[in-house]
């Protein structure tokens, strides 16, 4: 419990120092314990590489886009689904995260996102 409480922090923190327009939407009741963060990005292998020179881990998904599988039932186009499949970053939210980390990934992704002319809230 104590370390989902520090991830949830984490996150908050993130989200604040980067924008919420980066990250996919939550609604007020779900309850996100964030095993993983996911950020979109316009490049995941240009901001996979840009992070990993500044020492930080990120991942794109290594799960299959489940609509896009030809055999998956009731197929449909979902938007929403592969905008976040393709453009989702996993980037770091685990509880040992010092605050210095914290503010070091957030800067890092904003200057990729600046880099990029995205602009945040």
């Amino acid at each position: 419990k104590k370390n989902d409480i520090r991830r949830i922090n984490n996150v908050k923190k993130i989200k604040e120092n980067i924008g919420l327009n980066y990250f996919p939407k939550t609604i007020t009741s779900s309850h996100n314990v964030y095993w993983q963060l996911i950020i979109l990005v316009p490049n995941t292998i240009d901001a996979q590489k840009y992070l990993s020179k500044k020492g930080i881990d990120s991942a794109s998904s290594s799960l299959e886009l489940l609509s896009s599988l030809e055999k998956y039932p009731n197929k449909i186009e979902l938007l929403n689904a592969k905008s976040i499949y393709n453009n989702g970053l996993l980037i770091p939210c685990y509880p040992e995260l010092k605050l210095k980390d914290i503010k070091y990934i957030s800067s890092s992704l904003k200057n990729f996102l600046k880099n990029k002319n995205i602009p945040h809230e």
